[in-house]
């Protein structure tokens, strides 16, 4: 199991990557970094969305070709290297990309975590290695069944939408444990990828983040509508909301003709009241899994029932929120995450 999940973790980081605007991959020789180089290499054979592949023997050199590759595509560009000092070779060039604001993503291979802080051969404490010269990092757990691929995807996705508004250098950190080389088992890669089936056989990223709408801001600045017709069948969560919104979200329930389960939170009444009790109805939670889209509006949630069923759910999903924050394990079914500044306007309401 271990060989076949650690490539799809890395195949699936990678190929999200692309879709979020990577067209170059600089990669340094290493073993621990196996993965990712081979998932690099068959990017770069992708028929839509292939990579192009750079390659230098010395990280700090490797640091300045993609800085170089960065500056004159204005674009992200990804560096993979292997473990311990290798990533601190990288250093300068993220110290740059810092001062300048060129957007490079260091995809830096690590030891588990019983591998370090043992005496074990190249092996240091990579977490916060940049410390303020990166705009953010990850710290992926070593590949584990129990963590969902929709979850490694939603908080790459943060990490890049935080460089895209930002600039500079991200770094992400991931621990593989070996085997990397071998026979991969193809009923288990296909029992992995299933929960995110929709998200292989399209080109967008899984989590679409619009960023922040203020007050001013012109019509063409706004997300784009969205795609529901009269048959779509919608359920609208309100969570912690400003006050003063509950006509702005009765309107919306009634155009879109969704039921409307509101949190307590919310101040708001439901068009379903009691949901928290017959969510545990399985024949009307069964009808409740019928909607094709969910819209939440506003934050956190009390009731735990909901975010079970929210977590569940595989309709598309918007959060419309003044925070960029994710929100508990829901935010590994979001389709789009759209921001509100706090004096804004929650922009699906108008």
């Amino acid at each position: 199991m271990s060989l076949t999940l650690t490539h799809i973790w890395a195949e699936t980081l990678i190929d999200e990557l692309s879709r979020l605007g990577v067209q170059h991959i600089c990669v340094a020789p290493g073993s621990r970094s196996t993965p990712l180089t081979l998932a690099a290499i068959k990017q770069s054979q992708h028929p839509q969305r292939p990579v192009t592949l750079h390659r230098h023997f010395d990280e700090r050199g490797l640091g300045y070709l993609a800085l170089g590759l960065a500056k004159a595509e204005q674009a992200p560009v990804a560096m993979i290297v292997t473990s311990g000092t290798a990533v601190a070779n990288c250093l300068p060039a993220v110290v740059e990309s810092g001062l300048t604001g060129e957007p490079l993503i260091i995809l830096s291979a690590d030891r588990p975590f019983e591998l370090v802080d043992c005496g074990a051969n190249q092996a240091i404490v990579q977490s916060n290695l940049f410390s303020s010269h990166v705009t953010a990092q990850l710290d992926l757990p070593t590949p584990d069944v129990g963590m969902p691929l929709r979850a490694l995807l939603t908080k790459v996705d943060q990490v890049l939408a935080r460089q895209a508004e930002c600039g500079g250098s991200v770094h992400i950190n991931c621990p593989f444990r070996e085997p990397f080389y071998g026979e991969r088992d193809p009923a288990l890669a296909r029992q992995i990828r299933a929960p995110i089936a929709d998200w292989y056989q399209s080109d967008q990223s899984y989590t679409r983040h619009h960023g922040r709408l203020f007050a001013s801001a012109e019509q063409d600045c706004l997300p784009p509508p969205l795609p529901l017709d009269s048959a779509a069948k919608t359920v609208i969560v309100a969570g912690a909301l400003p006050h003063g919104l509950s006509t702005s979200v009765s309107r919306l329930a009634e155009s879109l003709n969704a039921v409307v389960l509101a949190d307590p939170q919310s101040g708001i009444a439901s068009t379903a009241p009691g949901y928290d009790l017959w969510l545990n109805n399985p024949r009307l939670q069964a009808q409740l899994h019928q909607a094709q889209w969910v819209i939440q509006l506003g934050g956190r949630l009390v009731s735990k029932r909901l975010g079970q069923w929210l977590a569940q759910t595989s309709a598309h999903y918007w959060l419309v929120t003044e925070q960029a924050q994710p929100l508990d394990l829901i935010i590994g079914r979001l389709n789009s995450v759209l921001s509100t500044s706090a004096t804004g306007r929650y922009g699906l309401m108008h």
